[in-house]
């Protein structure tokens, strides 16, 4: 037999290489180093383990092992085993799901219109017409029907962001805005910039005399308001407490901030003349900013399922903190409060969120009922809807659109407040809605001297969209006080107020005076982090 041995001659294999025929190698030593390594590499690599094990928690150990595309809701989850041989990867869609995938083939893939996909899809407003919200509502309805469950109550939410900050608004979509009864949740950003306001269409920053002739025909109570002829207590509020240019100039964006105000506005209205074309609304709408946090079990819990109940019991809705959808009302997460000794003037504090039902968005889609045919069907849609057999408004939601009628057409015959307005009745022609007048005054009225939350304050609580505030609830002290003052409407949630900004009351704590905390209905301020904290720790809570 001949002998292994390395081989030396110049051009010869490697020396790695044994060959035959010359240096004798001493194979009992090779077999006994392999069975060695055989023996100790399993235990030197089970000990750290082991050790390891017993260190780690039992969720970090399932957060190493596992990379985790979050479903929030268990049914369906979707766990991905890491792989060592696969390098994965995790891409953002434009719609804010993830798309896990690895150097082969998707994992998982968009657009597939699964319920899960689109529980998680964000529609951007510019992009969205009434086709996108039919076929939406159409592919969730149809994944319910195919589970075998019923789609008892709807929620669609309208968020007022940025186009440079899109990635929290996902974030709210795959936190608690993927709650299942959220049927569409759309984002507004400065691509839905409209209107008269020229510099708003553009990147341009505001020098500070840009900024300061800006502002000047809204801080002037003799300006703007005087020459659209619509000058009253009301409008010397506004223009009183209207931004300051110094409190601007504190502001990242100065220009962004004022832009804002009127995107609110022609976003608001845009929503809602979808809602016309679709007649398809939502038990609630929720109009929200891009920093709010919001508990959905809890708005359907007070707001849906425990009004109904109430009312199957034979509560009169009067005697309701909050009534059935199917009346109007406007709710601000955290509502704020004028000066008593000036005026009865309530206004959302928006970046808790303000919640409109059915009710207020019917009000605000119907014809103005000015003209005698529009009141004889308004009538005959009262009495045969049974909806309506144990509601505040079936009586008097009538009277209550005449008075806006009234208040477009002739508000110089009248006193406060039916002859303040905000100069909406340029725009009203006899047979609009609400939000056809409003749709045409954000975008054409030349300067937008308002807040965007003095807005909504002021279509709840002058144009009736919302009801009357009740004995049942509200503030203990202002609202038990006002009961005969007509404008006194917008509700809130529970003792949710700010009238001295030193002491924001209820949920108006959290956010510039407290931290979010699990159990809180609205929250303020938020940023991406402290959403994904406080949503799964109140998801735990509710266990």
């Amino acid at each position: 037999m001949k002998r292994l041995i390395k081989n030396d001659k110049k051009g010869a294999p490697s020396k790695k290489i044994l060959q035959y025929g010359q240096e004798r190698v001493k194979e009992p030593l090779s077999s006994c180093v392999r069975w060695l390594l055989a023996l100790v590499l399993p235990f030197l690599f089970c000990v750290p383990f082991v050790i390891l094990s017993s260190i780690v928690p039992p969720q970090e150990k399932e957060n190493m092992f596992n990379i985790i595309n979050f479903d929030l809701f268990g049914e369906n989850a979707e766990v991905a085993p890491s792989n060592a041989t696969e390098i994965m990867r995790t891409e953002t869609t434009p719609f804010g799901a993830q798309s896990v995938q690895n150097n082969d083939k998707p994992f998982l893939q968009e657009p597939v219109q699964t319920e899960s996909n689109h529980k998680k899809k964000l529609l951007f407003l510019n992009a969205t017409d009434a086709s996108t919200l039919v076929i939406g509502a159409t592919a969730k309805a149809k994944a319910k029907q195919e589970k075998g469950q019923n789609l008892p109550y709807t929620i669609d939410v309208l968020i007022i962001g940025s186009k440079n900050n899109i990635d929290q608004a996902k974030v709210q979509r795959e936190t608690w805005a993927s709650h299942e009864a959220v049927r569409h949740f759309i984002l507004s950003t400065e691509y839905d910039n409209v209107g008269a306001d020229e510099e708003c269409k553009n990147d341009n920053p505001l020098s500070s005399k840009q900024l300061s002739q800006a502002l000047q025909p809204c801080n002037n109570k003799y300006q703007f308001w005087r020459e659209e002829n619509a000058r009253s207590i009301l409008s010397d509020f506004y223009s009183t407490n209207y931004a300051r240019q110094q409190w601007l100039e504190k502001k990242s964006n100065p220009k962004g901030w004022l832009c804002v105000q009127r995107r609110f506005i022609t976003s608001f209205t845009r929503i809602v003349e979808l809602y016309y074309e679709t007649k398809s609304l939502p038990d609630y709408f929720i109009l929200a900013d891009d920093d709010t946090y919001i508990n959905i079990d809890h708005i359907v819990k007070q707001m849906i399922v425990e009004p109904e109940e109430l009312r199957a019991k034979g509560i009169h809705q009067d005697m309701m903190e909050l009534p059935t959808v199917d009346v109007p009302v406007v709710t601000a997460g955290c509502r704020v409060r004028a000066p008593d000794q000036m005026l009865t003037l309530l206004s959302p504090y928006g970046g808790y969120g303000t919640f409109f039902s059915r009710g207020a968005l019917e009000r605000l889609i119907e014809p103005i009922p000015c003209r005698r045919e529009d009141i004889i069907n308004k009538r005959a849609d009262n009495n045969s809807s049974s909806k309506l057999a144990n509601s505040a408004i079936s009586s008097g939601n009538i009277a209550e659109d005449q008075q806006s009628c009234a208040k477009l057409l002739h508000k110089a015959k009248y006193a406060y407040p039916m002859s303040a307005t905000i100069a909406e009745e340029k725009y009203f022609k006899v047979g609009d809605s609400l939000n056809q007048v409003f749709y045409k005054y954000s975008r054409e009225v030349k300067i937008f001297c308002l807040h965007s939350d003095w807005f909504i304050g002021y279509i709840a609580n002058f144009h009736n969209v919302s009801r009357h505030q009740t004995l049942v609830g509200g503030d203990e002290y202002f609202d038990k006080r006002k009961m005969n003052v007509t404008e006194n409407r917008l509700h809130s949630l529970p003792n949710s107020e700010i009238y001295r900004a030193h002491r924001p009351g209820g949920f108006c704590k959290y956010g510039d005076k407290l931290s979010c905390v699990p159990g809180a209905t609205v929250c303020h301020r938020m940023n991406s982090t402290t959403l994904k904290k406080i949503h799964f720790d109140s998801l735990l809570l509710q266990k």
